[in-house]
Order: structure tokens, then C-alpha cells, then sequence
């Protein structure tokens, strides 16, 4: 059943994609095996992150979302191919019914966010390939660059680069990526202005998170300051209490700005529903952890309330565009004049 339904997703002429045959039939095979093993971890509670189950749950979702590319298939397919897993399997998992919203709403999201990446990523390296470089090597600054300025994971690249006949420096790569991270921490604990006792909380809470392999995706080029307020859909990684009452929290995806570059962190509101209702929290700031693999938010009055963050949770982050909007605005007006005081 579901083999078909990929067969009809493929665009008319091209069921092979840009494959032949016996590879086409592996990623259909890969479509189908993925998309089973990823309905079954979200109903289970696993969620996508960049650690333990949840790191095996994102790149099984990544990889069927390429092999549907090769296939030809350019937007969401697990998601899609969703109501044939139900007719296949549904009568003897409930639960693939029961939770049907929750791990649509999921597998929508992950794809959705990974296609973003995967247009910037192919479209990079199709130009290191086309560069005419005789080793036929991906240098470890550029498969960084890909993995940290657009979030193109270094396995991806290795297996791009693999079907076109490269390779990748991933021993430069790992050198840059060490060197990259004591950077960020040496440059990081000089962000927080006021070092008083709750700050030096923050910055210990971040230093062990990151130690921890706490992680998430930023999803903020999302948010539209012109558009009407819209709230994204993302689940708890972790979350911490501080002596003062307000809480830490690191969500995945996260849309919310970090402090940095001379330009203030973004604020708004995570909302989360539970049997009593809906609870409200005020996002008041947004830091990044040294190494920038997470974005680390800061609620007020969270006393009391830490039952409701637990790990998977589902929240709902909004963020405040407007304000967003003006300190980007800002932001610009100073460089701007700063420019012109340099000129004069």
C-alpha cells in the first residue's frame, strides 16, 4: 500500500526520479521502512532532538525525506504517506489512529524544516563540485561552514559528496569545529551583563546543558514581523529552575533570537495545554550556549510549574514580532550611522 502511494507521489515520466531502477526501489523501500519506524517512536513519546533516541529519530527522518528527493518527490512525503501507513497498519495499532495528529503534526514539522536545509546545502555544494577541484575533496572549512552557518549536518555531506564521487575532510572539519567551540566559550561568558548570583546560574545551567549534548534547530527566518502572530509548534528538550522563581527552558525547533551581534534577543510566549487548561509563560530573554547548538530561553514566574515542562512536551512558542521588528530596525540604523561617522 504504501509503495504504491509513493509510486503515485512520483512526478508523472519520472518514477525513478533521477535514479535508476534498483535504486529507486531502495529509497522507496527506505520511504516505507522510515516511515513505520518513525510513527511508532513519536507514539511512543521520542521526539526529534540531536541526542540519544531522538538524534535516531531525526535522521531517519532525514534520510527518507532525501531518498524521496531522489525519487523526484520535493515536498513532504512521510507526512503524506501518512494515511497508508493507517490502512496498512492501523487495525492492529491503535495508537498509529489514536495519535494520528500528534505524529503528523511532527513528521510535518521535521520535514518541512530539513527541506529548508536541504535546498540551501545542495545548492552549495553543487557549486564545490562544480568548482573543478582535482582531489575531489570537500575541505573541512566548507563542509563547517555548510553544518554552521546553515545547519547541513556533516553525515549529509558525506553522503552527498559519496554519490558524486567526493569525499570529505572530516578530520579538518572536527579540528575547526574544537576550535570554533573554544572560541564561542572563551567570547560567551562575557555576554552576561549583570553577574550576579542568577546570571552565574544561567551561565553554569548552560555550560552543563552543553556538556550534556543539549541541542535544537532554529527555526526563527520563519517568523514573519509583518504577518500576523502565529505560534509554532515544538517540543521541551529540558528545563531548569532558578532561586528566583523564573525558569530555563530549551525547546526544539526554537524560533526565538539569541542576544548577540549588538542586537537584543527576541521575547514572546510559550504556551502549553495540559488537562487544567492552557499556562502562559513570558519569555523575558533568549541566550545562546557557547557552542550556538542551542538557544536557551528564559521564563518568569515559572515557581511551582516544572511539572509541565517535562521532556517531549508539546509547547507553543510565539514570538513577539514586533518587537523582533524594531530591534532589527534599530540595529541597522546603528551600523548605518556608524558607517556615516566613519565617511565624515
Amino acid at each position: 500500500v504504501i509503495i504504491r502511494d509513493i509510486d503515485a507521489r512520483c512526478p508523472p515520466g519520472q518514477n525513478s526520479g533521477n535514479v535508476d531502477l534498483a535504486k529507486a526501489l531502495a529509497c522507496k523501500r527506505i520511504i516505507a521502512d522510515h516511515l513505520r519506524a518513525s510513527a511508532f517512536l513519536i507514539s511512543e513519546g521520542v521526539f526529534p532532538s540531536n541526542i540519544g533516541r531522538g538524534y535516531v529519530l531525526r535522521r531517519i527522518i532525514r534520510r527518507a525525506v532525501r531518498a524521496g528527493r531522489l525519487l523526484g518527490i520535493n515536498d513532504s512525503v512521510l507526512s503524506a504517506l501518512y494515511p497508508s501507513l493507517e490502512l496498512a497498519m492501523g487495525a492492529a495499532y491503535p495508537e498509529l489512529l489514536e495519535r494520528r495528529q500528534l505524529i503528523v503534526s511532527v513528521l510535518e514539522s521535521e520535514e518541512k524544516m530539513f527541506l529548508r536545509t536541504l535546498d540551501k546545502g545542495l545548492v552549495l555544494l553543487e557549486g564545490i563540485f562544480a568548482s573543478g577541484n582535482s582531489k575531489r575533496l570537500v575541505s573541512g572549512a566548507d563542509a563547517f561552514s555548510l553544518y554552521d552557518t546553515h545547519g547541513f549536518p556533516l553525515d549529509l555531506t558525506e553522503i552527498i559528496a559519496r554519490d558524486n564521487g567526493w569525499t570529505v575532510d572530516v578530520e579538518a572539519f572536527e579540528q575547526i569545529q574544537r576550535q570554533s567551540r573554544e572560541r564561542n566559550k572563551a567570547s560567551w561568558k562575557g555576554k552576561l551583563t549583570k553577574q550576579d548570583s542568577i546570571a552565574r546560574e544561567i551561565e553554569a545551567t548552560c555550560l552543563e546543558w552543553e556538556e550534556a549534548g543539549i541541542s535544537s534547530q532554529f527555526s526563527g527566518h520563519d517568523v514573519d514581523p509583518e504577518a500576523k502572530p502565529t505560534a509554532a509548534a515544538c517540543r521541551v528538550v529540558t528545563f531548569k529552575s532558578l532561586s528566583n522563581g523564573d525558569g530555563l527552558l530549551v525547546i526544539d525547533p526554537c524560533p526565538f533570537y539569541a542576544v548577540g551581534g549588538g542586537q537584543e534577543s527576541d521575547a514572546g510566549i510559550i504556551t502549553i495545554g495540559d488537562s487544567e487548561g492552557s499556562h502562559e509563560f513570558a519569555v523575558s530573554d533568549a541566550v545562546a550556549m557557547p557552542s550556538g547548538q542551542a538557544t536557551v530561553l528564559r521564563l518568569t514566574a515559572t515557581s511551582d510549574q516544572e511539572h509541565l515542562f517535562r521532556g517531549g512536551q508539546a509547547v507553543y512558542a510565539t514570538v513577539d514580532e514586533v518587537r523582533r521588528l524594531g530591534s532589527a530596525v534599530h540595529h541597522t540604523a546603528t551600523h548605518l550611522l556608524n558607517a556615516a561617522l566613519r565617511k565624515t
